[in-house]
Parts: C-alpha cells; structure tokens; sequence
C-alpha cells in the first residue's frame, strides 16, 4: 500500500502540536485528529520539482583533517560564545538569588571559558558511549570504574554545576509573559543547527520524512500519548534523514 503525505499536511501537524493552549498540562493523544489516508497517489496531486544540484559537503576541508574539524563545523566558534554567555548569564542570575544559601555549590561558581565549555560537551557527549546508572558514577574512583578520562578534564562538582547552568538564551525577566514560542529555551541552538547545516551539506535527491518519539516522562505542554506503544509517553518529532542515515 503506498500512503501519500503532503509536506504542507505535516507543517499543519506540528503547528497544531505547538500551538498555545490553557494553563496546565496538555497531552495530545495520538491519532485524535481526523486524518484521511488514500492509495490514490495521482501524479498531478503532488508538485514535481528538478533536482539540479550536487549533493555533498559545501565547505572545503583538507586531507588532515579529523573528526573535531567536522564537528566544529557546527558547534563553531559562534554556538561556543553563546553557550558561554548565556550560560554565565544563568549562574549569575541563580548566584544573585534570594534562595541560594551559603551551602549552596553555585557559591563557588566561576564563569565558564570557551575552553573549558568544549571539555564539558565532550564529556557530555562520551556518557553516551559509556553508560553509569548515575552522573556522579563517572568519577568514582573504585577500581570497578576507573574511568579517568572525566577527572582528568574536569572535576565531578564543576560538571555538575555547568550542567545545572546550562542554558542557550535568556529567561524572561521577572513579571514578564514568556515568549510565544514554547521551544524559546533552545530556539537559538535550533536556529543555528538548522543554519549550519545548510551552509555546509546540501542533501541528495532521496530523502525520507520520519517520525519519531523520544521517550519523556516530566511535564510537557507537547507531550504526547501512544497507547499501543511501549513507551506511550513523549515527545514527537519529524527527521528529515538521507539514504546515508544522517
């Protein structure tokens, strides 16, 4: 059976799925909406288009270049300057707050440096290869463990510390209606992965348009309900993937 999805079907979807409602928690059942599929995929029902271009990286990169090259062809020095600024922006605004006691471990804070920021996201990015129940299991020093290559860049308290931090634009100010757009917290990193991308990959004429459901479990205005699936609870998103699974 073949299904026919319009892309402007799926650009109504995901507006609905992010459009304002009433306070309070709001889960969108999946399969609510009224959707009418058809085998009926008539070649004058679907907008034809050339491909002219040559898919492939638009930047130039020599010979000797590594995987941190590529990488930062995204997290680039522009993303590196706002992770760092806003993220100081964060500490100090939680530093200067009534409830931070002299217990508190935001008493110790010291802005953070691009340098040390490229440390953190590749230490991030490392428990992912290496899975510990907790956080703090990355820096035991039981010899069941070991795995030294996190102390060795940066203490256990400072990881955990710019992870309480972390923050990719400023919070409204006190009294102030937050932004319209419900994903404002990470719109800039949005914006600029989507940016980056374009100017420095054009994609192949074949492209698959997924959906996918990443598991959530906290308070979501967008969280939705699959009840036939194992994981019925999370957050629905569309990947746009290439033949070569990017």
């Amino acid at each position: 059976m073949v299904i026919c999805v319009h892309i402007e079907d799926i650009r109504n979807a995901v507006a609905q799925d992010l459009a304002p409602t009433s306070d309070g928690e709001n889960v969108i059942e999946q399969g609510s909406r009224n959707e009418i599929w058809t085998e009926d995929c008539a070649a004058d029902a679907m907008k034809q288009m050339t491909f002219l271009k040559t898919s492939g990286l638009l930047v130039n990169l020599d010979g000797a270049a590594g995987p941190y090259d590529y990488f930062h062809l995204v997290l680039d020095d522009v993303l590196l300057n706002l992770l760092v600024r806003e993220t100081n922006r964060y500490a100090a605004t939680v530093f200067l707050s009534d409830k931070t006691s002299e217990n508190s471990r935001i008493i110790k804070w010291v802005d953070v440096t691009i340098d040390e920021m490229i440390r953190f996201i590749g230490l991030l990015l490392h428990m992912g290869t290496i899975k510990c129940n907790k956080i703090q299991d990355y820096w035991k020093t039981h010899w069941l463990f070991e795995l030294n290559s996190f102390s060795k860049y940066m203490s256990r308290d400072r990881f955990l510390l710019i992870l309480r931090c972390l923050h990719f634009s400023e919070n409204p100010a006190v009294g102030e209606a937050p932004p319209y757009d419900r994903l404002y917290k990470i719109r800039p990193l949005l914006d600029h992965f989507h940016k980056k991308i374009k100017d420095i990959y054009y994609p192949s004429k074949n492209l698959s348009l997924d959906e996918s459901m990443l598991l959530w479990r906290g308070r979501l205005l967008f969280k939705q309900y699959i009840k036939n699936k194992k994981h019925k609870f999370g957050i629905k998103i569309y990947i746009l993937n290439l033949k070569v699974w990017y």
